[in-house]
């Protein structure tokens, strides 16, 4: 089994094209973190979002395990403190290691990545975060810009894959060579072109890669 987890203001939906392009040869389950999506009734809280994952996890473990940017923080906590649950590991853009600055610092990248993103994208981002409300979505920023998942890192067993964008404003691609030195079984790929959602902006090149890694 494959499971797909999101990131911030996102939701399940961020996967369609990544879903379909797996079925052929895996079971695929995709989750919504507590506070967006199906789950938007529910508090998202960074310390108890990997236990809601692992959760998910225990009934189908081993299962190879993929998060988004907060997902890709989120499901290396997991790897660490789980790792009879999990595979393999994918990291696409994983927040965790940003630099400790106030959320609204973030602004203009997350402009510069807006602008240059799909209108059918932008429909879907906007969706997501009304139904998410600006409530959550300012109070998971803030814990995730304060987080620093590296020590958790050097726990993780699984083979991982990680993924980033050539132009991620948002989580910047030079953070790729610090996750592969603290993992200790990582392989980095900087997709060209792609900015901080590779699934949806490359979604052709991200699936076969994420096949190729996961046969």
């Amino acid at each position: 089994p494959v499971v797909l987890v999101h990131g911030l203001a996102g939701s399940s939906r961020w996967w369609r094209e990544t879903e379909t392009a797996l079925r052929a040869r895996h079971r695929v389950h995709v989750l919504d973190l507590p506070g967006f999506g199906s789950e938007r009734r529910s508090r998202f809280v960074l310390a108890d979002a990997p236990a809601r994952v692992a959760e998910a996890l225990e009934p189908i473990a081993p299962a190879h395990l993929v998060g988004h940017s907060l997902g890709g923080l989120v499901c290396a906590r997991v790897a660490a403190r789980r790792p009879e649950l999990v595979d393999r590991l994918v990291l696409v853009a994983p927040a965790g290691a940003l630099q400790p600055r106030r959320v609204r610092s973030h602004a203009l990248p997350l402009a510069l990545a807006l602008r240059a993103a799909r209108p059918s994208f932008l429909r879907l981002l906007a969706a997501d975060a009304l139904r998410a409300g600006p409530w959550t979505i300012l109070a998971a920023a803030r814990e995730v810009v304060r987080d620093d998942v590296l020590p958790d890192l050097r726990l993780i067993s699984a083979e991982t894959l990680l993924v980033w964008g050539e132009r991620d404003s948002i989580v910047p691609p030079s953070l790729g060579e610090l996750f592969r030195t603290e993992l200790p079984r990582a392989r980095l790929e900087v997709m060209l072109g792609a900015r901080h959602v590779p699934m949806v902006e490359r979604p052709r090149e991200f699936a076969a890669l994420l096949e190729d890694f996961l046969r």
